[in-house]
């Protein structure tokens, strides 16, 4: 495809070579009629001297002859008759021919005009069809990689400094139809509270460092390759310190400092956010799907989750759901 791409842009060269002789050849036609048309021939300024009014080697005057008068017809004027308001001499047929090849050049102007116009055109026509049929071509076997199966491997623990630690697990599945190469994930396990910290930032963040990984990244210890078939599973493990469930605890009191204490304000709300970065094997075009998740628990009358010291929240009490609004972000 690059090489017919270049190939129409080579042949726009010779037409648009031969635009600029057509253009140089009516400006020499025109400036050439222009230049003939001022020119008039050249009149004599003096008269002959007879010989015989001149002196003799002795400066003396040769003596004259009497004149005498011709008797034949005068011979008709072969000169053209000036005009009498210009004085212009020129032949009438050779101002037919400089007046002719003045609009013969106007003429091949406006013909080189309209051509190199149609060159343009087809040449953008060309272009652009042969940027419809890369497109088309990457997005009918680009790869697409999505994250799946989310699950939940491990009890929501707290240590005895108030810090909570949890494993989770998912697939990565391409359902595209070829490789994709250099492959990078980025999580992030955090708390918020009406969405502070935002969320979709938290994502966008996420992503970006995603991307980044997975452009400078080459070693393939770090980056891998997913071939399309069946997901290949995985499992990342995540911690919030003490430092940070303190914080969020204070969010609820900052957001309505006038609000009377409530139960509300004594849970935590954490949030995990996934984006995986990848590019196809035959564009450079950098790829990305991320996701933000909730953790809460699974019991409907206790769905929020308590801080704690020393103790756990089982796996069985415990799911993890997509954002239900803007869970889910790819290009």
């Amino acid at each position: 495809m690059e090489h017919e791409t270049k190939t129409s842009s080579q042949s726009q060269k010779p037409s648009e070579h031969r635009g600029l002789l057509y253009i140089l050849v009516s400006a020499f036609a025109f400036l050439s009629g222009w230049f003939l048309s001022r020119r008039t021939p050249n009149q004599d300024a003096s008269e002959s001297i007879h010989p015989e009014d001149t002196p003799g080697v002795e400066g003396k005057l040769a003596p004259r002859k009497p004149a005498t008068v011709s008797e034949d017809p005068p011979t008709p004027n072969d000169s053209p008759t000036p005009d009498k308001r210009t004085g212009d001499t020129t032949p009438s047929w050779k101002k037919c021919v400089e007046i002719s090849a003045v609009f013969i050049a106007l003429g091949l102007l406006a013909v080189n005009f309209f051509q190199m116009r149609a060159t343009n055109r087809a040449a953008d026509a060309a272009k652009l069809a042969a940027e419809t049929a890369t497109k088309d071509l990457e997005l009918s076997q680009r790869p697409w990689v999505s994250l799946d199966n989310f699950t939940i491997e491990s009890p929501l623990k707290f240590d005895s400094s108030g810090s909570a630690t949890i494993i989770f697990g998912f697939e990565v599945k391409n359902t595209g139809r070829s490789p994709a190469i250099r492959g990078f994930w980025q999580e992030d396990f955090f708390l918020q509270f009406g969405e502070r910290p935002s969320p979709v930032k938290k994502r966008d963040d996420a992503c970006n460092f995603a991307v980044y990984g997975s452009t400078k990244v080459t070693d393939p210890r770090i980056a891998e390759t997913w071939f399309p078939g069946n997901g290949l599973p995985r499992r990342i493990g995540v911690a919030i310190s003490a430092e940070d469930i303190a914080k969020a605890l204070q969010i609820p009191k900052q957001v309505f400092p006038a609000a009377p204490h409530a139960k509300e304000f004594d849970y935590i709300y954490p949030d995990l956010v996934v984006c995986v970065a990848y590019r196809a094997a035959f564009t450079d075009t950098q790829y990305h799907t991320g996701y933000i998740l909730e953790l809460m628990r699974s019991n409907a009358k206790i769905s929020y989750i308590s801080p704690m010291k020393s103790g756990e929240i089982p796996a069985s009490e415990l799911k993890l759901a997509i954002h239900p609004f803007y869970g889910i972000d790819a290009n």
